[in-house]
């Protein structure tokens, strides 16, 4: 398919992560590079829309503080992450330092910048706590960032961090499903399922 998200199996990948989506060479010779930032697992778990405005201005913000390249940050229509497009093309350890930072400004932010009627289109559509939590939890698992797929080969992700990934994705789901009153329906390969899911052949659920 023409949209190289629609060609990424969703099953198969396992939040928060951050993956190159796109590079693009433009006719002038200059590069853009997308990076998909994931936060929530897919069709797992969702951040609320007032959550994804305010991580979005807070990124759109304060990453250019610590980057000249940064082109964009676009929320996921599905609400589990979001697009950073970058000029050039930086080293992958640079871009997750930078979302690293960005996100560390957001934690410490005391509001939402341009969250009111003047600058924004819907300037009461916002939660600095909900943006803050979601930082914090894509934080939390930091060592796995640059591992995409739910199969880690040894030793490229510690224990902790494995541990880290897997309560980030708990915690996500439970969120969700205190909002909406569904049953939790997340549940790391091969762990018994949780209330409410359905193991797929594989004995995993839901990723």
């Amino acid at each position: 398919m023409n949209v190289e998200s629609f060609n990424l199996d969703h099953r198969a990948v396992a939040a928060p992560y951050v993956r190159l989506a796109d590079r693009k060479q433009l006719p002038a010779g200059d590069v853009i590079v997308k990076y998909d930032v994931r936060f929530t697992q897919p069709n797992v778990a969702h951040l609320e829309m007032p959550t994804v405005h305010s991580l979005e201005h807070l990124f759109a913000e304060h990453s250019r503080n610590h980057s000249d390249a940064v082109l964009d940050f676009s929320p996921m229509g599905c609400q589990t992450g979001f697009y950073l497009m970058l000029q050039d093309d930086p080293a992958y350890e640079d871009v997750l330092a930078l979302v690293e930072a960005t996100l560390r400004d957001v934690v410490r932010a005391t509001e939402v910048p341009a969250a009111n009627e003047v600058q924004c289109g819907w300037g009461a559509n916002h939660s600095l706590n909900g943006a803050q939590e979601a930082a914090s939890v894509f934080l939390s698992a930091r060592g796995v960032w640059s591992q995409v797929f739910g199969e880690v080969a040894p030793g490229e992700a510690s224990a902790a961090d494995l541990a880290a990934r897997d309560a980030a994705a708990r915690e996500a789901a439970a969120r969700d499903a205190a909002l909406t009153g569904e049953p939790v329906r997340w549940a790391a390969p091969n762990e018994p399922a949780l209330p409410g899911t359905t193991p797929d052949a594989d004995g995993s659920t839901n990723r």
